[in-house]
């Protein structure tokens, strides 16, 4: 049987899933996001230096002030051989490079400090997150799994001896492969360097050469790719760690049969026509490619007459001090309340291209549809837009303090939310977390144009779309646009207990925290 053939026979037997897998949108779409920066800085700072500063001394005559902190400074290169100015140029680049792309960041915890790559934050929760959506996996197919905050929480887990090896060689992967991105993207620019000085190229051109070697295959885009495939790694890894402990002798892999509107690719489909496979085979295969999203659960026991039960796996564990208790949102009672296009839509958001489209067309639906000429691409997403927010007003309330990290906002923006008293509507559907560190993803630790806000009276603000899938992790909750909240804080030191803890490790002295309050009008 042809693959084609195969492929028409799981779509007619199983329903069209256009989701990840893996539920770990979110944190690909913030180290890509972070990634981005980085390398944009570095590209500005090139300009700067090549064009602005003239640091290759290419115009005798230009007068020019001292440079900027991350510039060489004016003339800085002004060598008699072009050899020298490479040479000083990509010794500049390197520091650079050092400080941004491989930058190794100052973290604290309780009692200690210590550095690591900015990277291992979003392997971590990751790593993390294939833990926890892996117990829940096993739970659902008949396995009697141990509670993880009777086991002293997720840290505690991750600090087993197991799981703390395979994080800290996802940790060290990561890291080397963005070290491998930079060496190779070095050489091309050495290339266009050399070049350009033997030509006589003149500052601006020779700037936008060097920065399309930066920003090209063999720099960002590449880049791109390993923090969407490394987190997908990091996910299986922790996994089939767990499947491991329990005892688990066989999965199946969950493919995403949608991806941004076309069809998954064949070598992913034929992974999931091929289902089972043993822990031992399946270890290796995921990702099967570069930026794949693939994903496994275990082979359903429950209808087995002789389950084999086996014990939570010890593990290492700290004892938690008991903490109040939050009413969270079952799975089951969201699906009680929620029609077929309503859980539809909710599993469309989870997509990171149809969660930027909803956005851009509800704050501005005239604009969008200029934007994309296909009225039937319009019509979809503002059914998807529709089922959204009936979704989010049915599903049932929830208590938890919410929070949301933005960065790069506009002055008026940023004045807005550090007056006290400014009332702020969400004109879109906007996404929270219900843990502060997972908020600090999506600010900039070196910008002051970043805040969190955070929403104590979560009351309307209900379910987060991971728990709907009956998955675990950075958990990220809808709240319904049009709804108005009040500031009624702008200070810092309210999350100064859990920054020392180190909770918010990737935060600085810049970031603002906003406390917001629901108007109820």
């Amino acid at each position: 049987m042809t693959l084609l053939a195969r492929k028409s026979i799981l779509a007619s037997q199983k329903p069209r899933r256009s989701f990840d897998p893996t539920h770990t949108t979110v944190i690909r779409k913030a180290f890509v996001s972070q990634m981005n920066k980085r390398f944009i800085r570095l590209t500005g700072a090139i300009r700067q230096a090549i064009v602005v500063e003239d640091c290759f001394d290419l115009r005798p005559n230009l007068v020019l002030l001292a440079g900027g902190h991350a510039t060489p400074g004016p003339k800085a290169f002004g060598f008699g051989l072009s050899s020298d100015k490479v040479d000083g140029f990509m010794d500049w680049l390197k520091t650079q490079e050092q400080e941004g792309i491989l930058d190794i960041s100052y973290a604290q915890q309780v009692g200690q400090g210590y550095r690591e790559p900015w990277t291992n934050a979003y392997i971590q929760s990751c790593y993390q997150k294939g833990i926890q959506s892996s117990r829940v996996k096993l739970h659902k197919a008949g396995y009697p799994v141990g509670d993880i905050e009777l086991e002293g929480g997720i840290q505690a887990v991750m600090n087993g001896t197991v799981h703390a090896d395979r994080a800290g060689l996802a940790y060290s992967r990561t890291y080397n492969e963005l070290k491998g991105v930079t060496a190779h993207m070095d050489q091309g620019i050495s290339r266009v360097l050399a070049q350009g000085l033997a030509d006589g190229l003149n500052p601006m051109t020779m700037a936008a050469g060097i920065n399309q070697v930066i920003r090209g295959k063999d720099g960002l885009v590449r880049a791109r790719m390993i923090a969407r495939t490394e987190t997908i790694r990091a996910h299986h890894v922790a996994t089939i760690q767990e499947y491991k402990n329990y005892g688990v002798e066989g999965v199946n892999v969950q493919a995403e049969l949608v991806t941004a509107g076309y069809d998954v690719c064949d070598e992913c489909l034929s992974k999931e026509l091929g289902n089972p496979y043993t822990l031992k085979k399946i270890e290796g295969m995921i990702p099967v490619h570069p930026n794949c999203r693939c994903s496994t659960i275990p082979v359903d026991i429950t209808d087995k007459k002789k389950k084999r039960v086996r014990k939570a796996p010890v593990q290492e564990t700290v004892k938690k001090a008991p903490t109040k208790s939050k009413r969270v949102v079952s799975p089951g009672e969201v699906k009680k309340v929620l029609n077929e296009q309503e859980e539809w839509a909710i599993e469309e958001w989870s997509s990171s291209e149809v969660c930027d489209d909803v956005r851009s067309l509800q704050l501005d639906p005239i604009k969008f549809a200029q934007e994309h000429p296909s009225k039937v691409f319009v019509e979809e997403y503002k059914e998807i837009s529709q089922f959204l927010d009936d979704a989010i007003k049915k599903i049932p309330d929830s208590e938890l303090p919410l929070y949301r990290g933005l960065h790069e906002l506009p002055d008026e923006v940023l004045t807005q939310f550090k007056t006290i008293g400014s009332e702020i509507e969400f004109k879109s559907v906007a996404s929270f977390t219900d843990e502060a560190v997972n908020a600090t993803f999506f600010t900039d630790a070196g910008s002051k144009r970043s805040v969190i806000l955070r929403v104590m009276n979560g009351k309307g603000t209900n379910i987060s779309v991971a728990e709907i899938h009956e998955s675990t992790g950075i958990n990220e909750f809808l709240v319904q646009r049009g709804r108005k909240f009040k500031v009624v804080g702008t200070s810092k030191e309210k999350m100064m207990e859990h920054y020392v803890q180190g909770e918010l490790k990737n935060t600085s002295s810049t970031v603002q925290f906003i406390d917001l309050e629901e108007v109820i009008e």
